[in-house]
């Protein structure tokens, strides 16, 4: 029974009110409700369209932010990378650098030093050359004066 009183308490609502708004708008031609209706629904799609242009706006300003603060900190993990590796590029050069410098410094050492060695032996061979023939020089001499004097 409380269902039904419920029920019929809605529809009498819906039936004045209803009733109401035709008696407000009976004076108008059904052409001019038409027009009023349309017009009015126009403009809240208009409205709703205004704002979901603006919110959609506002959403791409925002993932337009966080894509360049996204790009940001990709730039700047490239660089950071990027200028890490070229210092070890650069560390790592350099000691290769040093160690062929040492390694050419040594060979260049070596050979001076088999040059030099070279030249004392050249050298020493010329003195004992010279003293040989000095002494068979003094020899020759020394025994041209024993058989002179005999």
């Amino acid at each position: 029974m409380r269902k039904l009183v419920i029920a019929l308490c809605i529809c009498s609502f819906l039936f004045v009110g209803t009733s109401i708004y035709a008696h407000a708008t009976a004076n108008m031609s059904l052409l001019d409700w038409y027009n009023r209706q349309f017009q009015r629904v126009v403009g809240q799609v208009s409205d709703e369209v205004q704002t979901g242009l603006i919110s959609l706006e506002v959403s791409i300003e925002n993932r337009k932010k966080q894509y360049l603060v996204g790009i940001g900190k990709g730039i700047e993990e490239i660089v950071l990378t990027t200028s890490t590796t070229a210092k070890a590029d650069i560390e790592k050069y350099k000691e290769d650098y040093v160690t062929r410098l040492a390694e050419t410094e040594a060979t260049l050492l070596e050979k001076e030093l088999l040059n030099i060695e070279q030249e004392m032996m050249k050298t020493e061979k010329e003195i004992e050359n010279s003293a040989f023939a000095i002494l068979e020089e003094l020899l020759r001499e020394k025994s041209a004066e024993d058989t002179t004097k005999q």
